[in-house]
C-alpha cells in the first residue's frame, strides 16, 4: 500500500504526505454539508492522523521484534553458536532491507524511519551478542578464534553498509567522523569483558574519546542544519543519544565490575566533558551567527550546560569515595578535580560567566588540597620536621594556611595575566577568590590566639603580609597594603611568644609593647616606604582609605604607624595602672620612649592636631605616673600641675601671637580647624597635604594641643580644687582650725588671674564669668591668709568694692567704639553680686 493524503469535508483535518496504508487518491467520507460527523467518521479520522500512525508503527515494530524472539526461543538452546549469531545477523539485515523497500519502493516515510531506527538499534546488539553467545567457550584455541573472526567479518560488513546509508540519509549527507565513531563503538561490543582496573580504565578512555569525537561532530552538523532551516530527517538529538547509549552499555557490560566507584566519578566527569564540549561547538556556531553569545542564551546551550555541571559535581563527589590522608587511599579525586576545573574554566570562557570561574577555582583548590597524598612519605617527613621545630607533638591545623601560598601565587599570576589581556571576567573572580582564601586562612590562624597558641598566628600573618604586598602589586590595588600592614602588626605582637615557644629566644612577654612601639617608631620615621607604596595604583575611582578628600595620597605606612602607636599607648596605660605607685620598669620606659618618638615623628611629617594631642597626653600621663612612683603627695602634685599648666599655656599663647598664628581676626578655634580638629563638633577630619607645611605649621601641631590641654587642666583644677579651697579659707572666720592653708594660696591666686587674663585676651565669656565670680573670694582669701585681724563683717564690704571696680572697668571697656561681649558678662556678674550683697545686708539688718 502507498501513502496518501486523507481529506474530509471538515477542513480542520490535518494534511500530510507521510501517511501509511492508504491510496494516493483522496478519500472523502461523504456526509451532507452542515450535518454532524458520525461516530464512525470521527474514529476513522483520528485513526489516520499522523501522530497515531507513528505510534502504531512503533508498537508494530515492537510486536514484530518480540514475536521473532518468541519464535526462536523454543529451538534456541539446541542451536549452535554460529546458527544463533547468524540468526541475529540475518534478522538485522532483513529489517534494514525492509526499511529500504519502505522508503524507495513504497514511499512509506514513517515506516522506513522506524525500521531504520530499529536497524541502528540492532547493529550494536549483533556485536554484543557475539560475546554473550561465546561466553562459555575458549576463544584462544585455534578453530574457535577462526570461527569468531569469520562471524565478525559479515557483521562488520553489514554494519558499515547499513549504517552508512541510514546515517547519510538521516543527516542529509556523509558525516564520516560520526559514522566511524558509531562503527567503532559497535565493534567494541565484541571485546571480551575486562577484569583488571588498568585495562578497564584504558578501554573506557578509548571509548570515551571515540564517543566524544562523534558527538561533537554530529552535534555541530545538526545545529548547522537547524540554523539553515534544513532539519535532519530524525530527531536532532538522536545521534547523540545513540552514541551515549553505546558508551553507557559498553562501560556497564565490559568494565563496571573492574572499576571502583571512585573512578566511576571520573567517568561521570568524562561524560560531562563530552556534553560541555558539544555545547561549546553549538556556542561557537551561535557566536558566528550572532556575533557573540547574546543574552539570553538559547535552551540548546543552557540545557547541556546545566547537565554538564550536574554531572561534573556528581563525579567529583563520587571520586571522594575511599579518600583518606592517612593509610590506604584513593587518588581518583585528583585527576577528577583537575579535569572538572578545566571543564568549568572552558565553560567560563565560552559563556563569560563568573560563576563557572568560581566553580573552577573550587575544583582546583580541591585538587591542590588532595595532591599531598601522592607524596605521602615526603609530606610525613615535612610534618615531623615542622612539629619538631615548633616543639609540638603535631603541626597545628591552622598552620596549614601557609601551604596554600604556592596556589595563591599561581592564581595571582593568572589574574595578572588575565588583566593584561583584558579578560576581566576571569581576572576579577580570581582576584576575589585569592583575597577571600587569604583572609580566611589568616582569620583561622589568628583564632589560635584565643587558645594561647601563637605559632600559627605568627607564621601565617608573616606570610600573609608578604602575600598581600604581592597582591597589591599584581592586582594594582593599593588597599591591599592596609591588610599587609595589619598582618605585619599581628606577626609583631605574636613574635616573642611564638619564638619563645619554639625555644629560639628567651624574652619576657613584657617587652611586647616595647617591640610594637619600636615598630611604630620605624613606620613613622621616614617617607621612603610610602613613596614606594604610593606608586601602586588605586583601584577604580579611588578610596578614602588610601586617598584624602582632595585626591592626594595618604602615607599609609605612617598612618598605620600612628594607629599602632595609639593602640600600644592604650595597652601601655592600662598595664601601668596596675603598677601605678611603682617606679616604671626598663621595658615600660623604653615603650614610652618609642611611643613618644612615633608620635613626634608622625606629627612632624603630618602636622595634625590629634597626633600632637597624643604626644602631650602621653607626656602628661607619664609625668603623673612618675610622680606617683616617686612618692610625691597629691597636694604637691596639684600645686605643681597648676604652676606648670599656667606657664605652658602662657608660653603657648605668646608663641602663637608672636608667630602671628592668631590675631584679632583669627582665633584658636580657627587654628584647630586648619589642623584637622573641630572643637564644636568634637570631630577630626583629613587635612589637605599636611606634609607641604613649613616649620610654623609643625610647631602649631604641638603648641595648640598643649594649650588646649593646659586650659582644660586649669579649668578642671579651678572647679574641683581651687574654688573649694577658697571656700575653705573663709572658714577661718568661723574658728575652724582645719581651714589653714599654705603655699597653695599662691596657686589659687594665679588661677584666678589666669582666668581673668584668658577672658581679656581670648574674649572668652566663660572665663570672664568665672573670673568675675571668684575674684572677690580671692581678695578676701588673701586678706585672711595674710594673718590680719579681719572680722567677718568686713567681707561684704570687700566683695562689694571688688565688684564695683570690676563693673566700672567693664563699663569703661563697653563705652568704647566696639562692643565687648566680655564686658557685658562682667557687668552682669557684678550686678548679680551687688544685688546679692544688698539682699543679704537687708536680711541681716
Amino acid at each position: 500500500m502507498s501513502e496518501a493524503n486523507f481529506h474530509t469535508i471538515d477542513s480542520s483535518f490535518p494534511m500530510s504526505d507521510d501517511r501509511d496504508g492508504v491510496s494516493n487518491e483522496p478519500v472523502i467520507l461523504a456526509r451532507e454539508v452542515g450535518s454532524q460527523p458520525s461516530f464512525l467518521e470521527n474514529v476513522l479520522n483520528r485513526f489516520f492522523q499522523e501522530k497515531n500512525i507513528k505510534w502504531m508503527l512503533v508498537m508494530g515494530a515492537a510486536i514484530v521484534f518480540g514475536s521473532s524472539l518468541m519464535l526462536v526461543t523454543k529451538a534456541w538452546p539446541e542451536w549452535t553458536l554460529t546458527l544463533k549469531y547468524l540468526t541475529i545477523l540475518a534478522y538485522t539485515g532483513v529489517v534494514f532491507v525492509a526499511g529500504n523497500v519502505a522508503r524507495k519502493r513504497l514511499k512509506l516515510n514513517a515506516t522506513y524511519r522506524v525500521l531504520y531506527s530499529l536497524t541502528l538499534l540492532l547493529l550494536p546488539v549483533c556485536f554484543l551478542a557475539l560475546t554473550w553467545l561465546s561466553a562459555g567457550t575458549a576463544l584462544q584455541e585455534g578453530w574457535q578464534v577462526v570461527e569468531f573472526a569469520m562471524l565478525l567479518l559479515p557483521a562488520t560488513g553489514l554494519l558499515w553498509f547499513a549504517s552508512s546509508r541510514i546515517l547519510d540519509h538521516f543527516l542529509r549527507g556523509r558525516q564520516t567522523t560520526f559514522l566511524i565513531s558509531f562503527c567503532l563503538l559497535c565493534v567494541a561490543g565484541a571485546v571480551p569483558s575486562v577484569s583488571t582496573p588498568m585495562a578497564a580504565m584504558t578501554f573506557t578512555a578509548v571509548c570515551w574519546l571515540v564517543f566524544t569525537a562523534g558527538v561533537m561532530k554530529v552535534n555541530r552538523h545538526t545545529f548547522w542544519l537547524a540554523e539553515t532551516h534544513q532539519l535532519p530527517r530524525i530527531f536532532g538529538f538522536l545521534p547523540i543519544v545513540m552514541l551515549g547509549l553505546q558508551f553507557v552499555v559498553l562501560v556497564g557490560t565490559k568494565t563496571v565490575t573492574a572499576i571502583p566507584i571512585q573512578w566511576i566519578g571520573l567517568g561521570c566527569v568524562l561524560v560531562s566533558a563530552t556534553v560541555l564540549l558539544t555545547t561549546r561547538t553549538v556556542a561557537n556556531v551561535y557566536r558566528q551567527r550572532t556575533g557573540d553569545l547574546v543574552r539570553p542564551l538559547p535552551w540548546s546551550i543552557i540545557t547541556p550546560l546545566f547537565c554538564g555541571l550536574i554531572l561534573t559535581i556528581l563525579g567529583v563527589v563520587l571520586s571522594f569515595y575511599g579518600f583518606s590522608y592517612v593509610g590506604e587511599t584513593s587518588y581518583a579525586v585528583i585527576p577528577t578535580s583537575i579535569l572538572a576545573a578545566i571543564l568549568m574554566a572552558a565553560a567560563a570562557k565560552d559563556t563569560r560567566h563568573s560563576g563557572f570561574v568560581w566553580i573552577s577555582l573550587i575544583f582546583a583548590t580541591i585538587a591542590y588540597q588532595c595532591c599531598p597524598t601522592l607524596f605521602s612519605d615526603i609530606v610525613q617527613t615535612l610534618r615531623s620536621t615542622t612539629a619538631e621545630a615548633l616543639k609540638q607533638e603535631r603541626v597545628p591545623i591552622t598552620l596549614y594556611g601557609i601551604t596554600y601560598m604556592p596556589l595563591l601565587g599561581l592564581l595571582t599570576a593568572a589574574s595578572y595575566r588575565f588583566r593584561k589581556l583584558g579578560q576581566i571576567e576571569f581576572s576579577k573572580p580570581v582576584q576575589h577568590f585569592v583575597t577571600l582564601v587569604a583572609v580566611f586562612l589568616g582569620a583561622i590562624a589568628i583564632s589560635d590566639m584565643v587558645w594561647m597558641s601563637f605559632a600559627s598566628p605568627f607564621w601565617v600573618s608573616l606570610a600573609n603580609m608578604i602575600a598581600f604586598l604581592v597582591f597589591a602589586i599584581a592586582f594594582a590595588d593599593r588597599r591591599y597594603v592596609i591588610v599587609a600592614l595589619g598582618c605585619g602588626m599581628v606577626s609583631g605582637v605574636t613574635a616573642i611568644p611564638a619564638l619563645n615557644g619554639m625555644q629560639w629566644i628567651d624574652v619576657s612577654p613584657i617587652w611586647i609593647p616595647a617591640l610594637m612601639a619600636a615598630a611604630a617608631a620605624l613606620m613613622t620615621a621616614t617617607r621612603i616606604p610610602d613613596s614606594i607604596l604610593n606608586r601602586i595604583p588605586v583601584a577604580g575611582s579611588g578610596s578614602l582609605w588610601v586617598k584624602r578628600s582632595d585626591g592626594s595620597d595618604r602615607n599609609l605606612t605612617q598612618v598605620m604607624g600612628c594607629i599602632l602607636a595609639a593602640i600600644v599607648s592604650f595597652v601601655w596605660v592600662c598595664e601601668s595602672i596596675l603598677h601605678f605607685v611603682e617606679p616604671m620598669s626598663q621595658a615600660s620606659l623604653m615603650s614610652f620612649g618609642f611611643l613618644m618618638a612615633a608620635f613626634v615623628l608622625y606629627t612632624l611629617r603630618n602636622p595634625q592636631y590629634h597626633s600632637g594631642f597624643c604626644v602631650w597626653m602621653l607626656v602628661s600621663y607619664a609625668a603623673v605616673r612618675w610622680a606617683a612612683g616617686h612618692g610625691i603627695s597629691i597636694a604637691d602634685g596639684l600645686t605643681y600641675t597648676t604652676y606648670v599648666s599656667i606657664a605652658i599655656s602662657s608660653i603657648a599663647y605668646l608663641f602663637l601671637r608672636g608667630t602671628r598664628s592668631i590675631s584679632q581676626a583669627s582665633s584658636i578655634a580657627t587654628l584647630r580647624k586648619t589642623l584637622g580638629f573641630d572643637a564644636e563638633r568634637f570631630s577630626t577630619f583629613s587635612v589637605s597635604r599636611p606634609y607641604a607645611a613649613g616649620w610654623i605649621r609643625r610647631a602649631q601641631a604641638f603648641v595648640v594641643p598643649i594649650f588646649d590641654l593646659s586650659f582644660v587642666a586649669l579649668s578642671c583644677l579651678g572647679v574641683a580644687v581651687h574654688v573649694p579651697l577658697l571656700l575653705k579659707t573663709h572658714l577661718v572666720l568661723l574658728g575652724d582650725p582645719t581651714a589653714a592653708v599654705g603655699s597653695i594660696e599662691l596657686s589659687t591666686v594665679l588661677v584666678s588671674l589666669w582666668l581673668l587674663a584668658v577672658a581679656i585676651v581670648q574674649r572668652s565669656r566663660l572665663a570672664s564669668g568665672m573670673a568675675s565670680m571668684i575674684l572677690p573670694l580671692v581678695a578676701t582669701a588673701v586678706l585672711i591668709s595674710s594673718g590680719l585681724d579681719f572680722p567677718m563683717v568686713w567681707l561684704p564690704l570687700v566683695w562689694a568694692i571688688v565688684q564695683v571696680i570690676l563693673w566700672l572697668s567693664a563699663s569703661y571697656i563697653a563705652s568704647g567704639d566696639s562692643p565687648s561681649p566680655v564686658a557685658t558678662v562682667i557687668q552682669s556678674v557684678s550686678v548679680a553680686w551687688l544685688l546679692a550683697l544688698l539682699v543679704g545686708f537687708l536680711l541681716f539688718i
